[in-house]
């Protein structure tokens, strides 16, 4: 039976729902935790250990949590993960030792490393693969939304009511997740294979993991792209406020007009992945490096335009291409992998892409010391369409189309 468009699945609604509901919680605990440590240390670093200290275990544990999602029953594991979640936001509401804090806040990058591979192997355990690409095309919309409205909604909260209740709201959050995915029909088994895995295996898992992807041609591709991708975007959100402070208002001007450009990119975001739902299967390998040509475009556009409404247009339609561009790499994953290395892989991926995101946000404020704002959003645009053009070549050339003259457009 053919659904219809928005004939959502009860599936879906569950996930979904759960998803945006954890989403609006975790920026719950991201100003929460920013607003305490702050006013316990008075040191501006403390906020900077917020996202390294999230970030730094899956640069060390990716593989062997993906391993784990693929011997284990992954609904099982997705349940017990939110529950843990919610625990650590319930001692953060609790604990007003920094040092403790600290130690917590390791405990939920722990706890992070397991979440992104056990969600994206999840997945296709309570979806059609045939509906993966719209289930996570929503999803994007979803997380568009929770851009636009959930650091507000957190700011106001944590504002009016303190970061405990912060706290509380979002371990409430984690375990209504929790709760919801019990109810949630799992379409496959647990792989068979995947449970009797040998320890020696496990042990070995980042070398086989890189092997088997360096012997798939696709899975090599994406983990490519995905680096790529994420080095030069994520490298530009720092740019942002140097570039408004310096072209856009002043620094008197900053704030707000940086906070409408993410605003703006929000938008984008949920457009992006409304839009996906009309993507057919058979493009979506050359819609890539195709999506990577048109936002070289949109960003050198930005980089020259010193109108700032024009400004805003453009950075929005750069929300569209990244959620465009995010969310085909993350379903590609999951139609490519064998179900029984999915964790694996995805883990593998996460573990080489979330330290780049860190790095590139590091270098991308060092990098505005010597160079201006202008000329590195030009030079971001022109690695993205040097990477575009590259990669629509090799795909062309897999798929064995050698016309030079076929249109670039979608």
């Amino acid at each position: 039976m053919v659904k219809k468009q928005w004939d959502i699945p009860r599936n879906w609604l569950l996930f979904l729902g759960s998803s945006f509901i954890s989403g609006l919680g975790t920026k719950l605990t991201t100003i929460g935790l920013a607003d305490k440590l702050y006013k316990l240390t008075g040191d501006n670093f403390s906020i900077s250990l917020v996202f390294l200290l999230q970030s730094l275990p899956m640069l060390f544990l990716g593989v062997m949590a993906g391993t784990l999602c693929d011997r284990y029953n992954k609904k099982g594991l997705f349940v017990a993960v939110n529950t843990f979640y919610a625990v650590t936001s319930f001692l953060f509401a609790v604990t007003a030792s920094p040092p403790l804090l600290y130690l917590i806040l390791l405990l939920t990058g722990v706890l992070q490393t397991l979440f992104l591979p056990c969600r994206i192997a999840f997945l296709p355990q309570i979806v059609d693969p045939a509906d993966l690409m719209r289930v996570n095309g929503m999803r994007a919309s979803l997380n568009g939304m929770i851009a636009i409205f959930g650091y507000g909604f957190a700011g106001a909260i944590v504002g009016y009511l303190g970061n405990t209740v912060a706290f509380v709201m979002d371990g409430c959050s984690f375990l209504s997740v929790a709760f919801t995915t019990l109810f949630l029909q799992t379409t496959a088994a647990p792989n068979a294979t995947a449970v009797k895995q040998s320890a020696s295996d496990q042990r070995f898992s980042f070398k086989t993991t890189w092997n088997m992807i360096r012997n798939h041609p696709r899975l090599q591709a994406v983990l490519t792209l995905e680096v790529l991708t994420n080095f030069i975007i994520i490298l530009q959100i720092p740019l942002t406020y140097i570039f408004v402070a310096r072209y856009l208002g002043g620094p008197a001007r900053m704030a707000q007009r940086t906070g409408l450009l993410f605003a703006a990119a929000g938008i984008g975001t949920c457009l992006g992945g409304l839009l996906l739902n009309r993507l057919r299967s058979g493009n979506r390998l050359l819609a890539l490096p195709k999506a990577l040509l048109f936002d070289s475009l949109l960003v050198l556009s930005f980089a020259l335009v010193r109108f700032f409404p024009l400004n805003l247009i453009l950075y929005g339609l750069m929300g569209v291409i990244a959620a465009f561009m995010g969310t085909i790499l993350e379903t590609a994953v999951q139609e490519w992998t064998p179900p029984e290395h999915l964790g694996a892989v995805s883990g593998f991926i996460h573990s080489i892409v979330e330290p780049i995101c860190v790095v590139s946000l590091l270098l991308g404020g060092l990098l505005t010391q010597w160079l201006e704002p202008s000329w590195l959003f030009i030079l971001c645009a022109g690695a993205e369409l040097l990477t575009g053009a590259y990669f629509l070549n090799r795909f062309r050339a897999e798929a064995g189309v050698t016309s030079t003259s076929e249109k670039l457009g979608s």
